[in-house]
């Protein structure tokens, strides 16, 4: 058995989505939505995590129960959050909704936390560092 000698550390934003649970147009009537955890990074994260693997994820979110809903949701999957920067000062967390009319997605992440960071948010030596005798792998 090849041992492992690296750690996953996954960087990016994470989204709430929302999908129609009807396919009318969305124009036609008010709809029902499914909301859900998205962004690759995250979902890697948690794959990862769901296969018994350590696996961390750098983000920022905001503070407040939106930036809740994915805090908790990553950390009950199991992904290691301590490197999740919480912001306020009006930060928002993107979101996107699927329109499946149009066969396309709408994004809404001008304003969100992660979009406004700079790279100073982040302790890159802290990021990068070893952790256990492992090198962390960036994704």
């Amino acid at each position: 058995q090849i041992a492992m000698v690296w750690k996953l550390v996954t960087m990016g934003e994470a989204m709430l989505r929302f999908a129609p649970l009807t396919k009318k147009p969305m124009d036609e009537e008010p709809h029902e939505f499914l909301r859900s955890i998205a962004g690759d990074e995250l979902n890697v994260a948690v794959a990862l995590a769901r296969l018994g693997k350590s696996a961390e994820w750098v983000s920022v979110l905001p503070e407040g129960v939106l930036g809740d809903v994915i805090f908790n949701g990553a950390a009950a999957a199991g992904v290691n959050v301590t490197k999740v920067v919480r912001v306020g000062n009006g930060a928002e967390l993107g979101t996107f909704t699927v329109l499946p009319e149009q066969a396309t997605v709408h994004y809404q992440r001008r304003n969100s936390a992660f979009a406004k960071h700079n790279v100073e948010t982040f302790d890159w030596k802290e990021v990068l560092a070893s952790r256990d005798g492992k090198k962390p792998w960036l994704h």
